[in-house]
């Protein structure tokens, strides 16, 4: 899967896979695109690629909206926010910075129960992106909720 292979150390390829992942939602339906770099890069063991799939989904967001976005994948960025790895947490706080542009201060209610380091980190990031205006495709005004409990 393209996810594992944004996670290799050369420069070169890893812009041309992300770059290809990118032409890939023109060709193929959004939500599967979506869900398949939740469920391949999210769980993937390398972290690098783990990293690199969480900035994707910013993007993602960034680009179209939330209406792709369940409260699963937004409660487990927000206990990937809380790992060892700089580049994991700093992609996580970005990715939840991205979703917190279109749903203001109900991202509490979707990342559920979070430690107060956790908190702290969203809080300051919130404080960045207040005023900020957004600039992607049209959004629901809330995620749609999981199928499971989380």
């Amino acid at each position: 899967m393209l996810c594992e292979k944004t996670g290799i150390n050369n420069n070169l390829l890893k812009d041309k896979v992300k770059k290809i992942l990118k032409m890939v939602y023109d060709v193929y339906d959004r939500q599967k695109c979506y869900n398949l770099i939740v469920l391949h890069g999210l769980n993937s063991k390398s972290l690098t690629s783990i990293a690199e799939c969480l900035d994707e989904l910013s993007d993602f967001i960034n680009n179209f909206g939330i209406d792709y976005s369940s409260e699963k994948e937004m409660r487990l960025a927000a206990k990937m926010a809380d790992n060892n790895s700089a580049s994991i947490r700093e992609n996580a706080l970005k990715l939840l910075g991205e979703v917190y542009k279109h749903i203001d201060d109900n991202i509490w209610s979707v990342v559920g129960q979070v430690t107060p380091k956790v908190q702290g980190l969203l809080e300051g990031r919130f404080k960045k992106l207040k005023g900020v205006p957004v600039t992607a495709a049209p959004t629901a005004s809330t995620l749609q909720p999981s199928n499971s409990q989380a």
